[in-house]
C-alpha cells in the first residue's frame, strides 16, 4: 500500500498520547470527543442504555482534569444536537441527561461559572443550550425571499428539505424540554416561561410555526403542568390558571379563521385533549420502545383479538340451544295435545 494513502481517523496511529494525571485514563481532544459521542449515540437504544451512558459518562469525567468543563460541555451539545433531530427519541436522550447528572463526578467544575460543580454544573450546561435555543425559535432558520419574506418553496426542492429539516428540529427541541421536564430535570419555573414566552408571541404574531410549538409542548407536558405550582416573590403561579388564559387565547385564534385548517384541527385537539380527555393520550407517552414491550404489546393485542373472535361463537352457540331447546319444548307440547284427544 502507498504510504500517502488516506487512513480514516479511526484507525490512524496516534503519535503521541496524552495522559491523565492517574496515568490510566487517555484523554481525548476537543474533535475526538465529537467523534467518539456521535458514534455512542448513533448506536443508543434502550436495550443498550446502560452500557452505551456508562460509556459517554466516562468521557464526560475528563472534564475533571480540565478547568472549564469543555470536555462536559461538548458531550451536553452532542445530546442536545441529536435529541433536536431525533424527536421520537427524546424521552430516551431526556433519560439519557438524568443519568449522567446522578452519576456525575462531583469534584467537576467550571471556573466561568463559580459555586456550580458535579450535577449542577451539568444542569446549568443543559439548561443554558436549551433556553438559547429556545429564545431564537427555529423560523430564522426557515427559507425566505430577499426581502424576508416567508418562501413557499416546491415540493422535493432544496429549500423544502431546508424548511423540512428546520421544523423537524425545532419540534425536537421543544420535546425535548418537555421530557427533561417530566424527569424534573426543569422546573415548573422554567416551563412557566416557556408557555409565557409562546403567549406573548402569539399575541404579537400567531404564526403557525409558534402554534405548531405550543401543540407539541401541551402534548408533552399539559397533564403534569396544570398540577404544578410554585412560589415567587408576589405569591404562588398556578399553572391551571395560566392554561385558563392560553386556551382563551387559542379560542380567539380558533375563531378568527385565519390560521390554516391543518392547524385549527390540532388546536381542536388539544382543547379536547384538556377539557374532555383530562389529558389521556397515547401521545403523551409516545416514544421509543424496547423489543420486549413491542412483542408484549403484539402478544396481548392477539389474545384480545382472539377473545373478541370467541365472543359471537358463544353467542350463536347459545343462540341455537335456544332454538332446540324451543323445538323440543314444542314437540312435547304437540305430544301432550294429542295424548288428551
Amino acid at each position: 500500500p502507498s504510504a500517502n494513502r488516506w487512513v480514516p481517523k479511526s484507525r490512524a496511529k496516534k503519535t503521541e498520547k496524552k495522559m491523565a494525571p492517574d496515568g490510566v485514563t487517555e484523554l481525548l481532544d476537543h474533535e475526538e470527543v465529537q467523534r467518539k459521542m456521535k458514534s455512542l449515540l448513533n448506536k443508543l437504544t434502550l436495550e443498550k442504555f446502560d452500557p452505551i451512558s456508562a460509556d459517554i459518562i466516562i468521557i464526560a469525567n475528563q472534564s475533571q482534569w480540565e478547568t472549564n468543563g469543555d470536555t462536559l460541555k461538548n458531550v451536553i451539545e452532542q445530546i442536545f444536537l441529536k435529541a433536536c433531530d431525533e424527536p421520537y427519541w427524546s424521552s430516551m436522550y431526556a433519560q439519557l441527561c438524568g443519568k449522567i447528572v446522578k452519576d456525575m463526578k462531583p469534584e467537576i467544575s467550571d471556573e466561568n461559572n463559580e459555586g456550580k460543580v458535579g450535577p449542577k454544573l451539568v444542569l446549568h450546561y443543559l439548561v443554558a443550550r436549551c433556553h438559547t435555543e429556545f429564545e431564537k425559535g427555529w423560523t430564522d432558520k426557515l427559507p425566505t425571499n430577499p426581502d424576508r419574506t416567508p418562501l413557499e418553496p416546491e415540493m422535493m426542492s432544496d429549500e423544502y428539505y431546508v424548511l423540512a429539516t428546520a421544523k423537524r428540529r425545532g419540534l425536537g427541541l421543544v420535546r425535548f424540554i418537555g421530557f427533561l421536564y417530566r424527569l424534573n430535570l426543569l422546573t415548573g419555573k422554567m416551563m412557566f416561561e416557556c408557555f409565557r414566552r409562546l403567549m406573548k408571541d402569539l399575541t404579537e404574531n400567531a404564526s403557525e410555526e409558534t402554534l405548531e410549538s405550543l401543540v407539541e409542548l401541551l402534548t408533552t407536558v399539559g397533564g403534569q403542568f396544570e398540577k404544578d405550582s410554585f412560589s415567587t416573590g408576589r405569591g404562588t403561579l398556578d399553572g391551571s390558571i395560566l392554561f385558563d388564559k392560553l386556551f382563551q387565547l387559542l379560542q380567539s385564534i380558533i375563531d378568527e379563521g385565519t390560521i390554516s385548517n391543518r392547524v385549527k384541527f390540532k388546536l381542536i385537539d388539544v382543547k379536547e385533549l384538556r377539557e374532555d380527555k383530562h389529558w389521556n393520550s397515547e401521545k403523551t407517552n409516545q416514544g421509543p420502545k424496547t423489543i420486549q414491550q413491542i412483542h408484549d404489546e403484539e402478544e396481548k393485542a392477539r389474545q384480545e383479538k382472539a377473545a373478541n373472535s370467541r365472543a359471537p361463537s358463544r353467542r350463536n352457540n347459545n343462540s341455537s340451544y335456544n332454538r332446540s331447546e324451543r323445538n323440543n319444548n314444542f314437540r312435547r307440547d304437540m305430544s301432550l295435545s294429542l295424548i288428551h284427544i
